[in-house]
């Protein structure tokens, strides 16, 4: 669907089949060297550079569901971390884009956004190394939280020697939503600023 008197110039409605029954999973696309990577529910579909199609080039233990995709720099290539959840667990599966089967599987809790290495979770951010994963950053009193995982991140940028996240809150005092800046050499965080409704509301989603 589109807005009335806007205009369509190019809409293909049949070009690829991703095969999947599954309406309401996330469509999570992105690059991997001459590869596209898509969510497809507990599929990984890719395309190549010929435009060809592969609806389950991996395919994750059943109930598990697709939401973001992080990578693992190995010398000349990279290693995919397929970030998938299932209930109120999340696994990494570490993919070496080729093999029909996944390498190895992190378990951890529920996952929101992948960045590179940087897996944020409901609990707080960890860095992955392709086969354990160390936390990275916990929002300020979430582990004293009352009512449980309300961890949540849209988006994850680095640069330089400081990581950027969009979200954050934690349901506590200073579990603030918005941009959070966190120093990779100490740890030590920062707010910088809400989402324009109060620190509470999360209306940041991005980070450019």
């Amino acid at each position: 669907t589109h807005a009335a008197g806007s205009n369509v110039y190019f809409f293909d409605d049949d070009w690829k089949d991703l095969g999947a029954s599954d309406t309401t999973s996330k469509r999570i696309m992105t690059t991997w060297e001459d590869k596209t990577l898509i969510a497809n529910g507990r599929y990984v579909a890719t395309i190549d550079s010929s435009g060809t199609l592969d609806a389950d080039a991996l395919v994750l233990p059943t109930g598990y569901a697709v939401v973001d995709f992080g990578f693992l720099p190995t010398g000349s290539s990279s290693k995919i971390l397929v970030c998938a959840n299932k209930d109120e667990n999340g696994s990494i599966f570490v993919w070496d884009g080729t093999d029909t089967k996944y390498m190895t599987q992190i378990n951890l809790e529920n996952i929101s956004r992948a960045e590179g290495y940087y897996i944020a979770t409901e609990l707080g951010v960890y860095t992955c190394n392709g086969a354990t994963v160390d936390l990275f950053w916990r929002a300020p009193d979430s582990d004293t939280s009352i009512i449980g995982r309300r961890f949540l991140v849209y988006d994850i940028r680095e640069k330089g020697e400081y990581v950027m996240l969009a979200g954050g809150w934690a349901a506590s005092i200073r579990g603030m939503s918005g941009v959070w800046i966190i120093s990779k050499n100490n740890g030590d965080s920062y707010f910088l600023a809400s989402g324009g409704l109060g620190k509470y509301h999360p209306l940041i989603y991005s980070i450019f």
